[in-house]
């Protein structure tokens, strides 16, 4: 079964995303942004994520950050996001391909920056 991993819970309903998979809290409330290093290391502990898992967008930006650049560093070929859309009450999955991420680093490049 798929696993969705929710960045930070704070007591908002995210049960609508179980339908996605088994809902798997990362970090609860408060979270100290400034001790990166062990953000880090519990991040990566709690989140042996695969392609077919999720990762629910929630929290603060400095630990979503953290998520992604783990979730970028286990080499998978594809992220899948669940985003909430106030609009419609239900989270949204979007779909991040690493291989697409590298292209457009390339043709963006950096091209004249050497």
């Amino acid at each position: 079964m798929s696993k969705v991993y929710v960045i930070n819970y704070s007591g908002h309903n995210i049960h609508m995303a179980e339908k996605y998979g088994e809902l798997v809290i990362l970090t609860e409330g408060r979270v100290n942004i400034f001790n990166t290093d062990r953000n880090i290391i519990e991040i990566a502990e709690a989140m042996p994520l695969t392609e077919h898992d999720y990762i629910l967008i929630s929290g603060s930006p400095v630990i979503s950050f953290i998520v992604a650049m783990v979730a970028s560093y286990l080499g998978l070929g594809i992220i899948q996001l669940l985003i909430y859309n106030c609009k419609k009450g239900d989270y949204e999955l979007r779909r991040i391909f690493t291989k697409n991420i590298e292209r457009v680093i390339k043709e963006v490049n950096y091209a004249g920056r050497n």
